[in-house]
């Protein structure tokens, strides 16, 4: 069959060609559309339920929002799990579906099973589905930025900015953060309803009723119509203020009379800020399935487009944008493609010395790899670095097919010497290995099956690597099979020289009009890649067009003189054979030399994989104390072993950090300490811009707490980070002019930056610094120095700064310098954060979740399990989730009081819930803006906890009573919010790893946590467990699945 189809094409290279050019006519077509993004979407398959519930308690939310609904999702076809977060005022529902199911039809079975659960809900309470999105697709963020206001900018932003990006194509939401939301604020003076004789209640109601339009039909009047309206909405603050309450003696009682009426903040549950201050800011989310780059190209043509319609001086910055994450990965990537042809053209021509095979074996590449594209276009495949890591893996093989076909013929073609019909020479040159090639590639194929039985978030990650090598490997086959033979047949093989005149001028005219043709082509083409040249070459596209124009020129007209030369006349090939002839003779004479050699490489290649420990077990075993003795601890150094992770990092060129205050923090204190933190970070010199979330957004994709900081901090370009400075280089830069301050921006954070500052507090000149420098002491540059000696501060500050600044450095001094008592730091990257909350619900590569009946004795063990995992080599950031410990002011009624004077559980309720807490009556209508009316005591008499007595209840006949004649207050603590997986409550400690896999690092804690269990070091509940989840679970499941 293999034969028969290399006959066809042979017999028809005219339908080869014009098949190869519509293949590449689809290919770039589907170059072009494919969704561009830089890793997978792993996101597991959820629906979220949001469900608002303003001014409750946690474990209110929990017992009559969040458990009921739950335990109605658990019901639906096809979930796996179903996690929950029970928070101030909301709840959360994750519904995780199997992969595979759609999206669409799982959201409209929850949204049944709302329909149905509606009923035994709160009066007032309705549950939504969030956007058909998942935190992965939080693509593009900004701020709003003017000469105004944090409460005009969030106007700006709610009424103008948002509605724009919310109609870009492939935007799922546009939520804001930060700033302040306006509204109405009635604030009662309970002295003076009392004077009036006016209730609570009473005000509550006139107010409702004093914004409102309403419609009367129409009237029509010589012959016109007329539409009737009662125009009633609120307009501004006068509006409230004369509303009525009562009317006695023609003197009426207005609600200016017993209240204040203003225009102020709504309760607010986040807030965001840079190191300046607070801003207005927006978080774009794209659809589910939507191209990124697309979705990011669409939003900001809506922001040029509203740019005109913004008040003067406003402006939209963004602070991130995966744009750039993502051009960059496929640049580099792309960059690799185009290293391997040149590097393949490259060799081929050293070894045929044949410019014509080169690029015949070249051309293979981009036609495979566009075939690729067609296959992923067709798969719903994106590019992303797994799936174009594929084809970079495949390109060797794709080589390797064509060089076997054309060395094949090329051999061929100049053994027979023109004796016979190329095309018998050239078929059956390729029928001796058609076959051979197509098997290898198949067995290839074959090897990468198991991926495909991967499951869940494996399966997502490492699946578009695997088809796409399938593809690319197929594509080669089949180019190889099929075109290859007839390029070699069209374009290899010499060429009998006429000895018409007219047609040797002819062929010289073709000769150079294909040399400037081809030429000028690929410098029209050099010059539409001006921006990509000059950032990844340092040189304008002018000046490498015109060298592209000569070298293809001459090149094009070496082609077409150049003759099939014996790949033995390559000084290449002959200097490998010489080579390789005497070795292989003395490895035939010596072959226990060769058996040695492959032992050693076997067991040196064992120890790197499983460690120096391992594989000289019976070594350490027979030592006491191995770390004492110095081959075998400089073994175990160099040595220790790969480990296991699920997911290689990505560098995504900025940082996520996740702080936790305690969970007693106010709003307040919280937004001081990210501040703080924000000026802190700033001052490192990688940090190109940062800015900080504290709470929530407006969105059901972010349930933090008001503790919860996330700050995006943004990093220069690797090419302006700090470098080594050695002693010589530093005392040059200080007798140029570097000062102290300049010297103390380079050093990093630690120990010697701690000295230096001291010692420029008591008065450190250059002079005394330079001194210390020149001493004999520092003259070996300090490279044998132990650091724990007794050194100089000269000899400190050389120390610190004679190694080229990594990220591990950078995220050390950002630790260092951001550091506060009571914060629990977590340090990522943002795409890195988002997929492991999305696989596990924490903010951290590995969590180890307790499982238990009560939230409050979770938190406590969970606090208690912090210093113990904390002393485990290889943790950092570890954290316990701090859902505890929230201070409760309770009122707990008594029922014999309020059946006295005649008041029910539910009057008292709501007049705490008003008087206090604060009450939204009804929304303005303001032209496309709408602002909230809330009616609420004073802020004096909420804000002070010995006032909150004094809340007037009104009894049936017409009393005014103090709530502590019906009611206790008193403090307690409670949980700050509630989790729970499949119904089970759960907490967690979180903590990533460093210098050390996952894998290794777990079983290291879960041998110090039992330990500490069984020693009794932790009170453990009984009926209580612990469970591992983050991304080693994922790699735990595909490592069963493998070994399946």
């Amino acid at each position: 069959m293999i034969d028969r189809l290399i006959k066809l094409c042979l017999q028809t290279p005219l339908l080869v060609l014009i098949a190869t050019g519509v293949v590449v006519v689809f290919g770039f077509q589907a170059l072009q559309n494919n969704p561009k993004d830089a890793i997978p979407d792993i996101s597991e398959n959820q629906v979220i339920v949001s469900t608002e519930w303003m001014g409750r308690s946690p474990q209110d939310v929990e017992d009559q929002i969040t458990y009921p609904l739950s335990q109605e999702m658990q019901g639906i076809p096809q979930v796996v799990d179903v996690r929950t977060i029970s928070g101030f005022g909301f709840s959360r529902i994750y519904v995780v579906f199997q992969d595979g199911v759609d999206v669409y039809w799982a959201r409209s079975r929850v949204l049944e099973r709302l329909a149905v659960a509606a009923g035994n809900l709160p009066e007032g309470v309705k549950p939504e589905l969030g956007p058909d999105a998942t935190s992965l697709g939080q693509v593009y963020e900004y701020t709003v930025e003017g000469p105004y206001d944090l409460a005009t900018l969030r106007t700006i932003q709610d009424y103008t900015v948002r509605y724009a990006l919310q109609n870009a194509e492939g935007v799922a939401e546009v939520s804001t953060v930060g700033g302040y939301v306006r509204e109405y604020q009635v604030e009662i003076d309970p002295d003076a309803l009392r004077a009036h004789g006016i209730t609570l209640e009473h005000v509550v109601m006139a107010v409702k009723q004093s914004n409102l339009d309403v419609g009367a039909k129409t009237v029509e009047q010589g012959g016109i119509e007329y539409l009737i309206r009662g125009v009633g909405f609120v307009k501004r603050i006068e509006d409230l203020e004369q509303i009525v309450l009562k009317n006695d003696g023609h003197v009426p009682v207005l609600l200016r009379d017993v209240a204040r009426v203003q225009l102020g903040p709504e309760f607010r549950r986040g807030a965001l800020a840079d190191d300046k201050g607070e801003r207005v800011g927006g978080i774009v989310t794209m659809r589910y399935g939507a191209n990124p780059q697309e979705v990011i190209g669409n939003v900001k043509e809506e922001i040029e487009k509203i740019k005109p319609a913004l008040p003067k001086g406003v402006e939209i910055k963004p602070f991130y944008d995966r744009t750039q994450l993502v051009d960059e990965t496929l640049w580099t990537l792309t960059d690799t493609i185009v290293a391997e042809i040149l590097v393949t053209m490259l060799v081929v021509i050293l070894f045929l010395l044949h410019l014509r095979s080169g690029l015949l074996i070249s051309a293979t590449i981009p036609i495979s790899v566009l075939m690729t594209f067609i296959g992923m276009e067709a798969f719903g495949i994106g590019s992303n670095i797994m799936s174009l890591g594929g084809i970079i893996i495949a390109i060797g093989v794709v080589v390797d097919m064509g060089i076997i076909m054309t060395e094949t013929i090329y051999r061929a073609l100049q053994e027979d010497g023109g004796r016979s019909k190329r095309f018998d020479v050239v078929y059956g040159a390729a029928r001796e290995v058609g076959g051979a090639i197509l098997t290898s590639v198949l067995t290839i194929v074959i090897s990468f099956v198991p991926i495909f039985f991967l499951p869940g978030q494996s399966y997502k990650l490492f699946a578009p690597l695997a088809w796409t090598k399938t593809f690319c490997l197929l594509a080669s086959a089949i180019t190889a099979i099929t075109l290859v033979p007839v390029l070699c047949y069209l374009f290899l093989g010499g060429r009998k020289q006429s000895q018409s005149r007219k047609a040797q001028l002819t062929r010289q005219a073709m000769r150079w009009a294909s040399a400037l043709g081809i030429a000028a082509l690929l410098a029209w083409l050099t010059l539409h890649f001006d921006s990509w040249m000059e950032a990844h070459l340092g040189m304008r596209a002018g000046f490498l067009a015109v060298l592209v124009f000569v070298l293809a020129g001459l090149a094009v007209l070496r082609m077409w003189s150049e003759k099939l030369t014996p790949i033995d006349e390559s000084p290449v090939a002959r200097g490998i054979v010489k080579g390789y002839v005497p070795t292989l003779l003395f490895f035939l004479r010596n072959k226990w030399v060769l058996g040695a050699v492959y032992v050693l490489i076997v067991f040196w290649g064992a120890m790197a994989a499983f460690g120096a420990k391992t594989m000289l077990s019976p070594v350490y075993g027979a030592t006491d104390n191995p770390d004492s003795v110095r081959p075998l601890a400089a073994l175990d150094e160099h040595y220790p072993g790969f480990g296991h992770e699920f997911m290689p990092p990505l560098d995504e060129g900025s940082l996520l950090y996740m702080p936790s205050l305690l969970s007693q923090a106010g709003l307040g204190k919280t937004l001081d300490a990210m501040e703080w933190q924000n000026r802190q970070i700033a001052s490192v010199p990688e940090v190109n811009g940062v800015v900080g979330k504290l709470g929530r957004a407006d969105t059901s994709l972010d349930p933090a707490p008001i503790g919860m900081i996330e700050t995006m901090v943004e990093l220069k370009p690797k090419s302006q980070w700090r470098k080594a400075i050695s002693r010589n280089e530093l005392i040059e830069r200080l007798e140029s002019g570097m000062t102290l301050k300049d010297l103390r921006r380079e050093m990093r954070e630690g120990d010697a930056k701690i000295a230096f500052n001291k010692a420029v507090g008591e008065g450190l000149t250059i002079g005394q610094l330079l001194a210390g420098l020149r001493d004999a002491r520092e003259a070996n540059e300090l490279l044998d120095l132990d650091p724990g000696a007794d050194m100089t501060l000269a000899e400190k500050i050389v120390l610190n700064l004679r190694r080229d600044l990594s990220k591990k450095d950078l995220i050390s001094d950002l630790r260092l310098k951001t550091f506060q008592p009571g914060v629990a730091p977590s340090w990522l990257q943002p795409i890195q954060t988002r997929v492991v909350m999305l696989s596990s619900g924490i903010r951290a590569r590995i969590g180890l979740e307790l499982v238990g009946d009560d939230a409050n004795e979770l938190a406590e063990l969970a606090l208690q399990l912090e210093p113990i995992v904390k002393e485990v080599d290889g943790t950092a950031d570890v954290t316990a989730l701090r859902t505890g410990g929230k201070p409760y002011v309770e009122f707990e009624l008594k029922r014999d009081r309020m059946a006295h004077y005649g008041v029910s559980v539910a009057q008292v309720n709501n007049v705490i819930e008003i008087a206090l807490g604060g009450k939204r009556l009804t929304t303005t209508v303001e032209g496309r803006e709408r602002y909230p009316v809330r009616v609420r005591y004073e802020r004096e008499l909420r804000d002070n906890l010995e006032e909150l007595g004094d809340v007037l209840i009104t009894t049936p006949n017409g009393a005014q009573i103090p709530i502590t004649e019906v009611a206790d207050i008193r403090s307690v603590v409670g949980p700050a919010a509630i989790r729970g997986v499949n119904g089970q409550l759960v907490g967690y400690v979180m903590f990533n790893p460093v210098d050390i896999d996952e894998t290794t690092l777990i079983e290291r804690v879960q041998e110090r946590v039992q330990q500490a269990i069984d020693n009794k070091e932790v009170d453990w509940p009984k009926g209580y467990s612990y469970r591992w989840v983050g991304q080693y679970k994922e790699a735990q499941r595909a490592n069963q699945r493998l070994s399946f």
